[in-house]
């Protein structure tokens, strides 16, 4: 159960920008992280408000969408409460200023 690759990402280049497909590289889980191979991600109004409003983004380019629901395909040597396989679903508002790699 690995990861498809490449991975595909709706990348925001700049403020204001439209959405650009682009292949960005698989991220490796940190020790206490896991890798989710997304099956599901919603668009919700808060993305197109980025998009339109530049809010909430600090830096570019940058990754919209932080609705997430799949398959836990890797995990961190520290994690325990998950394993590979488990159905997963979140929220990672955190992503719109972090490493643009660990986005949805």
């Amino acid at each position: 159960m690995s990861s498809p690759k490449p991975n595909q990402a709706a990348v925001l280049p700049t403020a204001k920008a439209k959405v650009v497909l682009q292949t960005r590289p698989i991220p490796t889980p940190g020790p206490d992280e896991i890798l989710v191979r997304n099956h599901v991600i919603a668009a919700n109004p808060v993305d197109w408000k980025i998009q339109d409003y530049d809010f909430f983004v600090d830096k570019y380019p940058n990754i919209l969408g932080s609705d997430v629901c799949g398959l836990v395909v890797e995990l961190g040597d520290q994690v325990s409460h998950f394993k590979k396989g488990d159905r997963v679903t979140g929220f990672a508002g955190v992503i719109y200023n972090s490493d643009i790699d660990y986005s949805a």
